[in-house]
């Protein structure tokens, strides 16, 4: 990491946009079917994945 700021405002803009997205992916499938399930997974995942980006960047920070 180099601990510039400005390398990590395009992983904190596309951040900002994952929920929204996942949101509506949801909002297009009916909520008792298989895809939702996936749905639901592929969320879990994606939040364990940013705290885990998130811990290595604070981090990171952190020197």
């Amino acid at each position: 990491l180099t601990r510039d700021a400005q390398y990590l405002e395009p992983y904190e803009e596309v951040r900002s946009q994952i929920g929204k997205r996942i949101s509506r992916l949801e909002s297009l499938i009916p909520s008792n079917s298989e895809q939702a399930v996936r749905v639901s997974q592929l969320r879990n995942g994606v939040t364990r994945r940013l705290a885990e980006v998130d811990e290595t960047v604070a981090l990171g920070l952190e020197g």
